[in-house]
């Protein structure tokens, strides 16, 4: 879970989950590389046995939207990039619109004792 820190939707919550295992190799993939982007964003760059050295960092986050096409579901928020807080999109007119404003928010997992 990610908790928005700054703007206009601040103290929203943006929930994700991440697949590590998974019978397709590329659900695996993606999930490894978030969980990768999240660590480094994080500024963990060795083992670790313990999910409390992410607990609250601040990262900035890219949020896309997954939609459901079946129409049984509304759309759901989903993260596609985990950077460093301090990070700075590209500039200029090769630069998308979602990545020029990316969120600032923190990393708190939902956990029965973080509530």
């Amino acid at each position: 879970m990610f908790e928005v820190l700054e703007g206009p939707h601040v103290h929203r919550k943006i929930y994700q989950n991440v697949t590590l295992a998974n019978s397709s190799q590329q659900a695996v993939e993606i999930g490894t590389r978030l969980k990768t982007d999240i660590y480094l964003a994080c500024g963990v760059t060795g083992p670790t046995q313990s999910i409390d050295v992410l607990l609250f960092k601040p990262v900035k986050i890219r949020i896309g939207i997954k939609r459901d096409l079946t129409g049984e579901y509304g759309d759901r928020n989903r993260v596609l990039a985990v950077r460093p807080q301090d990070f700075l999109p590209k500039q200029g007119p090769s630069a998308s619109p979602t990545s020029a404003s990316p969120s600032t928010v923190a990393a708190k997992p939902d956990l029965p004792w973080n509530k």
